[in-house]
């Protein structure tokens, strides 16, 4: 069987631990430190991890020497850098699914918004997240302050409010599209009538190469309504501007061929 190809990431800290120290006198201490740094280098200069790569470092390279017994600070540096590989390699070894909220993974020292109140996580679990709030005392240290409210948070509680919170934003864009669309509509003089228009009642107007491309449109977009307006359709452009321009397009020659034949819209 072919032997997967080590990550450049893996092959940064062996170089360090086999090379390391060559040049100097012989530390410990330094070597220890200097493979740390070497593995967060890799995360921040955005190398790629295989999925493999922190059960790696334990067993070639004394990483519970290096990484400690809380190795916290390096998918803190993987979440901050965005570097997904990191994250997917870290949370494979240690045994947990990524903790997410507002499109950003939790981590260690991470500040969310919880329960009504600005908590930071304190640790990180395949069972549960632990998050605290803490007293404000000017600039003391965290861990000197007081502890107002400790949390502790399920996967299943943290995936409840992600999906929460996610309905929510989506409400919000589709309003803020509708209002772009009702403006749109304005600055290219659709009627009223044309906007209440059901699509599915005018869509024969259309040519059969731009009936395809709106019935596509249809499928792909409007999962929740079986009969969609014109406004509808605009708001969608607004939503997703991958679809504007083919939208544009359809909306403005529904409008003129419903206007060449007298379609009405309220029927």
């Amino acid at each position: 069987m072919t032997q997967k190809k080590a990550s450049p990431a893996l092959q940064l800290v062996r170089l360090v631990y086999t090379e390391g120290q060559k040049a100097t006198g012989h530390s410990w201490t330094r070597l220890n430190q200097a493979l740390y740094q070497a593995a967060k280098v890799a995360i921040e200069g955005g190398l790629l991890f295989n999925q493999d790569d922190f059960t790696t470092f334990h067993t070639d390279t004394r990483a519970s020497y290096w990484i400690g017994a809380h190795p916290d600070g390096l998918y803190a540096a993987a979440c901050k850098a965005g570097n997904e590989s990191a994250c997917r390699a870290y949370e494979h070894h240690y045994g947990f699914a990524p903790y997410e909220l507002d499109g950003r993974r939790v981590f260690v020292g991470h500040d969310f918004a919880w329960n009504g109140e600005r908590v930071t996580c304190t640790s990180i679990s395949e069972k549960r997240l632990v998050a605290c709030l803490y007293e404000l005392e000017g600039v003391a240290a965290r861990y000197e302050r007081k502890i107002l409210h400790r949390y502790s948070i399920t996967p299943e509680q943290m995936n409840a409010e992600r999906k929460k919170r996610e309905a929510i934003t989506a409400d919000d864009k589709m309003q803020t599209a509708q209002k772009a669309a009702e403006n749109y509509a304005r600055g290219h003089n659709i009627s009223d009538i044309a906007l209440r228009c059901s699509i599915r009642d005018v869509i024969c107007l259309l040519r059969d190469d731009e009936q395809k491309q709106l019935n596509d449109i249809i499928t792909r977009r409007f999962k929740k309504s079986d009969n969609p307006t014109l406004l509808d359709l605009l708001t969608i452009a607004h939503r997703w501007k991958s679809e504007f321009r083919a939208i544009s397009i359809i909306a403005d020659n529904l409008e003129a061929q419903m206007l060449l034949g007298g379609q009405d819209a309220s029927t």
